[in-house]
């Protein structure tokens, strides 16, 4: 097996020794050979070095190997382990620079024992080593399985620590190099059971500096729930879990209901379970085996519930419709998200209701395990507001001339956005249409008499329409009646000269020019 790793420090060998001794001897006695046959440190106080050492046997028998060693700061991974025949060990050695110049590692086994020699040079230059801290070790996920990722990582006032280490798990060795507070180490898939996790460093406490713990072996197959993906409200729910093709019995599957109440269900020796789903919304169910966690959402919802209305054209205000249901069915009826009321359906399933104002409608059916719903839009009633355009305050007399805004309004007062226009029938007869803004407009009336405004062509009653009748000025009534009088004081003269010329037996027209006769020569001038 290889295993790689990378060898750094704070600070590079500060010292460099001579090209012979930087190849390192195998130590062999006993048929047991150790790769590398000594070791190197160089550095300053603090300096973390990592080293794998491969230990092989060679003899026919398995051998039990104990390892000691002597030095401040040197640790051997694992201490103690079993090595079969002809097999290979790696083991990992981590030391942390102290003010010392040597020291040695023993494998001993069957009265038998080999020495490593540790050679250490140090720099001297660096600070003095620092009080142990209290950093702590974690790991992520809590429950490791083979075969994936492991997260081993710092937290609090240590997030950003630097630290190395060894993890040993089912003779598996991993070199662990935390960076940042963060190291990852790629299981392989036969990388389980009880595991040990070395970690190395001046802020590691004393407590975290050895974690023992288990990773879980990944499954030769997959785990899987069986379930329907949709359900109806109340029904019996059938759940199966399974390993491959193998239902697996005894296996706690855990049910979270749309509200988020969870409940655990125990599979049978069918791997079957099964639920009331008595809430309408996802379910969501799980299970976990062997640290391989499967899951499955089930949809639940109602029936539907036949809903609707008689009537093929749009309702309008004033108009009772039929609702059209199940028998016994329960419909609340909504106009623009209000409550208007509840009404439970007829044997044949009918409901009658009258439309009394306009609005958005909703109708929600509900019978048994049935929903249904059905919306409508009413048009509401337009008023028609005039106001002052420029103190905006509504106005009852309208004058010729001045300008007014006019604005589509519902019965509460809020402008009508959904009025692009307003139809003005004005006192000649004819009609124009003024074009409105998100329902507001100016207008400027030009001729007295009356006028009718009005939100549709069609228009006829007074919510949907206004009359209008402007009067004329004072100026204007002046000259009015001065042409009145004139009128009727020719009117008079004509009637006297007719009823004269009768009298006298005199043609009109030769009354008139005898008086326009008389009236010129009386305008000549005399003499």
């Amino acid at each position: 097996m290889m295993i790689r790793f990378r060898l750094s420090s704070k600070k590079i060998f500060c010292l460099i020794l001579i090209g012979a001794l930087l190849f390192l001897p195998t130590v062999s006695a006993f048929n047991v050979t150790i790769s590398p046959g000594r070791f190197r440190f160089a550095g300053n106080a603090r300096d973390i070095f990592t080293q794998i050492v491969t230990l092989s046997n060679h003899e026919n028998t398995t051998l039990i190997i104990n390892v000691t060693y002597v030095a401040n700061g040197l640790v051997v991974v694992p201490p103690s382990f079993v090595i079969g025949p002809n097999a290979t060990k790696d083991l990992g050695v981590v030391y942390t620079m102290q003010n010392q110049s040597s020291g040695n590692v023993t494998f001993a086994w069957a009265n038998n024992n080999n020495t490593l020699n540790v050679y250490i040079i140090f720099d001297g230059t660096g600070q003095p080593i620092q009080p142990i801290g209290n950093a702590s070790v974690n790991f992520f996920p809590p429950a490791p399985v083979s075969g994936s990722d492991l997260a081993i990582y710092f937290t609090g006032n240590y997030k950003g620590t630097n630290a190395k280490g060894f993890l040993y798990v089912n003779n598996y060795l991993y070199s662990v190099d935390i960076t940042g507070g963060l190291g990852i180490i790629t299981l392989d898939k036969n990388a389980y059971g009880t595991a040990m996790l070395y970690i190395f460093g001046n802020s590691i406490s004393d407590a975290d500096s050895m974690k023992v713990f288990d990773i879980v072996k990944k499954p030769d197959t997959l785990v899987t729930i069986t379930t329907p993906a949709t359900a109806t409200v109340d029904d019996e729910v059938a759940v199966i879990v399974k390993s491959g093709d193998e239902p697996i019995g005894n296996m706690d599957v855990t049910i979270t209901s749309p509200t988020n109440q969870r409940e655990i269900y125990v599979t049978d020796n069918l791997g079957k379970i099964s639920f009331t789903a008595n809430e309408e919304g996802k379910w969501k169910l799980s299970a976990t085996n062997e640290g391989q966690t499967a899951t499955a959402n089930v949809v639940v919802t109602y029936g539907t519930l036949a809903l609707g209305i008689a009537e093929e054209n749009p309702p309008k205000i004033g108009d009772t419709i039929t609702i059209i249901t199940e028998p016994n069915a329960v419909v609340d009826v909504e106009i623009d998200n209000m409550p208007e009321g509840q009404f439970t359906a007829s044997s044949d399933g009918f409901i009658l209701f009258n439309v009394v104002k306009g609005g958005h409608y909703t109708l929600d059916g509900n019978l048994n395990k049935l929903r249904g719903t059905y919306s409508f839009t009413v048009p509401g009633k337009a008023e028609i507001v005039l106001l002052d355009s420029t103190t905006h305050m509504s106005v009852q007399a309208i004058e010729k001339d001045k300008r007014y805004t006019v604005q589509a309004t519902d019965s509460s007062g809020q402008i009508l956005t959904g009025v692009d226009s307003i139809w003005i029938s004005n006192p000649t007869g004819t009609k124009e249409l003024l074009p409105l803004i998100e329902g507001v407009a100016m207008w400027s009336p030009t001729l007295t008499g009356s006028y009718i405004l009005s939100v549709s062509e069609t228009a006829t009653t007074a919510s949907n329409s206004r009359y209008i009748l402007i009067k004329p000025s004072a100026g204007d009534s002046f000259w009015i009646t001065a042409i009145g009088i004139a009128i009727a004081s020719f009117l008079l003269i004509f009637v006297i000269l007719l009823l004269y010329s009768k009298r006298r037996r005199i043609p009109l027209n030769i009354l008139l020019g005898s008086l326009l006769h008389r009236q010129k020569r009386v305008e000549l001038p005399i003499g």
